[in-house]
């Protein structure tokens, strides 16, 4: 009998695992994957050639390769998503580690000084047109390090220090490449 106990007191805390989750404006996103996507521009007024790394709690490269638009991703269910740009001048950086400072950005007219990477958290209730919940970093840093072969095969790892407001988030991300047509493509997530 104790040694049955034991095993499903394990099997329940393998079963429960550790979940990444971060709070916006009171909002909790619990990462279920992260991905990344490559564009010209993500952020108008950022530098050219971006990526731009997603955070869901959605699958969210299975609805982009079943051929579903932002719009009817992002916004017809009940989600949450963390999106990260910053330069992709990075592939080829040695050594491959770089660091951006973060900031706001409205990614048409301007960014604030400084600002080399950008970042959102966001939230749609389900049925909703728009996010409820739209935040805009305003400080902090993304440290990436760029994959050493060529970006679409491989994974993009790094970390962030970022505050939304009085909302700190701070984490790290290992992205896979959402390819595919259109993949994450620029205005994907707003």
């Amino acid at each position: 009998m104790r040694g049955l106990l034991l095993l499903s007191s394990s099997l329940a805390l393998i079963a429960c695992g550790s979940q990444t989750t971060y709070t916006v404006s009171g909002r909790t996103l619990t990462v279920l994957e992260t991905n990344f996507g490559l564009a010209d521009y993500y952020c108008n007024t950022l530098a050219q050639d971006e990526v731009m790394v997603v955070m869901s709690d959605f699958a969210l490269c299975g609805e982009v390769h079943a051929g579903k638009a932002s719009r009817e991703i992002f916004h017809s269910t009940d989600e949450t998503n963390l999106r990260i740009v910053f330069p992709a001048d990075g592939w080829l950086r040695v050594p491959p580690t770089t660091t951006f400072t973060v900031g706001k950005s409205d990614c048409s007219s301007g960014n604030a000084p400084g600002t080399q990477a950008t970042a959102w958290f966001s939230h749609a209730p389900l049925g909703m047109a728009d996010y409820d919940v739209n935040v805009n970093a305003t400080s902090g840093t993304v440290s990436v390090t760029y994959p050493t072969g060529y970006p679409k095969e491989t994974q993009l790892s790094g970390s962030f220090d970022m505050m939304f407001g009085s909302d700190h988030v701070a984490g790290s991300f290992a992205a896979g490449f959402c390819s595919g047509t259109p993949g994450i493509a620029p205005g994907f997530g707003s």
